[in-house]
Parts: C-alpha cells; structure tokens; sequence
C-alpha cells in the first residue's frame, strides 16, 4: 500500500510538473463517490472515469450523501455490500455449482461485457 502511495505521489507531482493546466484533479487517491442504492452502476460509472494507471492507487469511497470519512471502514463496507450484491443469485452474474461449492460466471447473464470487465474476466 505505501508502495502504491508513493507511485501515486510521485507521478502527481510529475503531472504538476510537466503538465500544469491538468492538476485540478490530480490525487495521491483513487476516490470514488457512490449510492448505496445504486452501488454496482455508480461503481462501474465511476472506474471508467479513470484510466489504468490510476486504477493502482489507493482506494477511497465515498457514500453519496453521508459523512463518514474513509479510514479503511468505509472501503471494507463498500466492497462486502458491492460483492454481496454482484454474488446474489438475483442479480444473475454468477451461478453456484453445488457439486464443487463454488461459483462461477453465468453463462445466462445478460450484464454488459464492461462488468465482467469490473470484475476480472476479459
């Protein structure tokens, strides 16, 4: 994680150096601000805001609409709710195989290919 701190750091202040009209938005982190009630959409939404590079820092979430600041509680919230969700058989993203125990991309889901993305099969 410091590793990933330090990376992100360094390459802000090179942006700052050689590329000065584009720091606004320039953060050691990568944040993200989400909805509770729309957690896997505004998720998706957010990431694709980022390119890769940026996808190696730190994560910080936000919830849309309260105050806790992210220390590390909020991040641990957000990913047990968001794979509580994506793993929901409702959702239909991945089918449990009693025979193994284990679970594994649907074949029947009708999610756009940008999810599967998201979540680690290209």
């Amino acid at each position: 994680m410091q590793s990933a701190m330090n990376q992100a750091a360094t390459q802000a202040l090179t942006s700052m150096i050689f590329a000065p009209s584009q720091t606004h938005s320039i953060s050691a982190f990568l944040q993200l601000f989400v909805d509770r009630n729309n957690l896997v959409q505004d998720t998706i939404r957010e990431l694709t805001k980022y390119n890769t590079s940026e996808l190696k820092k730190p994560l910080k979430v936000t919830f849309l609409g309260e105050e806790a600041v992210d220390a590390g509680g909020v991040t641990k919230e957000f990913f047990m709710l968001l794979l509580r969700e994506i793993l929901d058989p409702k959702y239909g993203m991945f089918r449990y195989y009693e025979e193994t125990r284990t679970m594994w991309f649907s074949e029947d889901s009708f999610e756009d290919e940008i999810m599967y993305y998201l979540v680690g099969e290209d």
